[in-house]
């Protein structure tokens, strides 16, 4: 099942390239957190498994770029070092940043020729995002439009899988019990043990992407409260989200509700909020949900290569369905739709 999902996606990819043949832009895929790039946990592959997709393509004569961010570093850090590895250059992670963080702004040991240096406005690229993948992309494409940088009109299409865009309820459950073990004196100092956890996580609290969401802070503690202010995405870039849950079962679950599919409920990877500010408004075609699927299968299965390739490489005369687009995974045979009515609302 794993060494099928971009072996699908390619193989439709050429069945549909005389849609649009100016569309076979390269891919560039971003890990989650705590994930590896190519070679850094020996044969074990993070696109892959105990197969390397990238290889394998690369084989075929597909470009597929597989970047290598800090496994626990926060957003802001990631999307820096994933610009730096495709462009190439030095790292620079700002001034302001570097002094606030106590980090170095240039560090000398990141400096890279790029993975595809031609990378312009004449040679975009599709990009794809596990987990926290998907907050370092959108985070770079924040920044890049505030900025008016030229290479966010380099990107196509953006493509997030599970990404926690609203946070992961088991990063919060975290910092509740860090604070609650803090009241005892007894225990304070497992309390401060639990304190010690990285800018990454933090940032998976409420799916902070803006580095500013922490900017009166001296570190990234904060509160138990959600301080974000509004990332939202570029228009001109086709943006398709990806959800999926365990729960499928008539009876209801209400913690499946809440972890979804392990670490991401269904709201939070399709960006709906019930406040506003904080929605991404995408249209319900361009948003998926996967039931039977966990968080840590969902980047493998072809059924997910097969509805990214629907919105990448549309066949012409395809006529997309209405509303989110549902898929039922792992399911039992004598389970429908009408059977997940109203399942994982969080």
């Amino acid at each position: 099942m794993r060494y099928s999902i971009f072996i699908l996606i390619f193989h439709l990819l050429n069945l549909f390239s005389s849609a649009d043949a100016n569309n076979k832009y390269p891919i560039v895929l971003i890990h989650g957190f705590i994930g590896w790039g190519p070679e850094e946990m020996g044969g074990y592959n993070y696109w892959g498994g105990n197969y390397s997709y990238v290889e394998y393509l690369d084989s075929l004569g597909y470009e597929v770029y597989n970047v290598s961010v800090g496994p626990i570093s926060s957003n802001w850090d990631c999307a820096v070092e994933a610009y730096y590895q495709i462009k190439g250059g030095q790292v620079d992670y700002g001034e302001r940043h570097s002094k606030q963080y106590g980090i170095i702004q240039k560090p000398a040991g990141k400096k890279w020729p790029g993975l595809y240096p031609e990378w312009d406005i004449d040679h975009p690229i599709h990009i794809i995002g596990h987990s926290m993948g998907g907050l370092v992309s959108r985070s770079a494409l924040f920044y890049g439009k505030q900025n008016l940088y030229q290479w966010v009109h380099m990107v196509e299409n953006l493509v997030c899988i599970g990404s926690p865009h609203h946070g992961a309820v088991l990063e919060r459950f975290g910092f509740i019990l860090q604070d609650k073990l803090g009241a005892f004196p007894f225990i304070s100092l497992i309390g401060q043990l639990v304190n010690v956890r990285s800018n990454g996580i933090l940032d998976l609290r409420y799916g902070s992407v803006r580095d500013d969401d922490w900017e009166h802070n001296d570190a990234r503690i904060g509160f138990a409260d959600d301080n974000r202010k509004p990332a939202p995405l570029p228009s001109h870039i086709n943006t398709f989200l990806i959800a999926g849950t365990l729960e499928f079962e008539k009876v209801k679950n209400k913690a499946l509700k809440v972890i979804g599919d392990y670490l991401v409920s269904v709201k939070s990877a399709l960006g709906e909020h019930p406040n506003p500010r904080f929605q991404l408004k995408l249209p319900d075609t361009h948003k998926a949900v996967f039931y039977g699927l966990n968080h840590f299968e969902i980047q493998y299965h072809s059924s997910v290569a097969e509805q990214i390739t629907r919105w990448l490489y549309p066949e012409v005369g395809e006529v997309i369905e209405d509303g989110v687009q549902t898929h039922m995974i792992n399911v039992p045979n004598n389970y429908t739709f009408d059977d997940l009515e109203g399942i994982v609302e969080t």
